[in-house]
Order: structure tokens, then sequence, then C-alpha cells
């Protein structure tokens, strides 16, 4: 029972590191390889990741973060666990507002050369209504 609780503890943290990347570091690289956008392919998330190191485990959400919703079942997410994974992120780092872009993870990404670092920081940005241009509810 404790080796399993103790899995369940690391499962948690390493997922919990793993989503701060998605949402702290991977919005710039996606800008810089990529430019700016409300959305981006499956591939280019997947890409991203991988060369800037990050851990492909939790792939899912960061692509439901920032790809559309047609993306992400051409990419075999669902539509329920797409909208669990946002709702998960939302409540995370996004004061709840399910309806965020890139564009809103951009600005919650750290700026200058040190974005990334040991995630330390707001963990819950201001967004509280959504962007009066978002193309996320088009999805």
């Amino acid at each position: 029972m404790l080796s399993s609780l103790k899995n369940l503890t690391v499962s948690r943290a390493e997922k919990r590191r793993a989503l701060q990347s998605y949402a702290k570091v991977l919005p710039r690289a996606l800008r810089k390889e990529h430019g700016r956008r409300r959305r981006y392919t499956a591939r280019q998330v997947r890409e991203t990741i991988t060369r800037r190191g990050l851990d492909p485990a939790y792939s899912p959400y960061a692509i439901s973060m920032y790809t559309s919703a047609l993306e992400c079942r051409s990419s075999g997410i669902s539509d329920e666990d797409r909208h669990e994974y946002r709702s998960e992120v939302a409540g995370l780092f996004f004061g709840g507002n399910e309806r965020f872009t890139a564009l809103d993870a951009l600005e919650l990404a750290p700026t200058g050369a040190g974005f990334g670092g040991d995630g330390a920081g707001t963990d819950v940005g201001a967004f509280g209504a959504a962007d009066a241009g978002s193309d996320a509810g088009s999805d």
C-alpha cells in the first residue's frame, strides 16, 4: 500500500512538472519555432516538446492546450479527454478559464533568457474572461 501511494505521489509531482513546462516553456518555444498563433498543429507541438527536451509522457495535455478540437480528434484525443485535459490545465494555470489559447499561455510564460527555470512564480493566470478575439469557442 505504501509503495503504491509513493508511486502515486511521484506520478503527481512528475505530471505537475510536465504541465508546468507545457504552460510556461512550450508557448515561447512554439512561438520561436512556428510564429505567434492561437493554435498550432499536433505535429508542431510534439516536435517542439522533443526538441526542447520536455517530458513527452503527458503530451496529450499539450496537444489539447495548443491545437483545435479537430486537430485533437485527428491525433486520437477524444472530445471528452480534450475537455478533461483543458479543464485540469485551466484550473492550474488559467484561473479556471477553459477557453484559453496559445496566446494566453504566451502571456503566462516568463520572459527573457531564463524562461522555464524552476517553475517558481505564479501558477494561476489572470485570464478570468475569454479572449474577445479567441477562436477557442469555434472548435
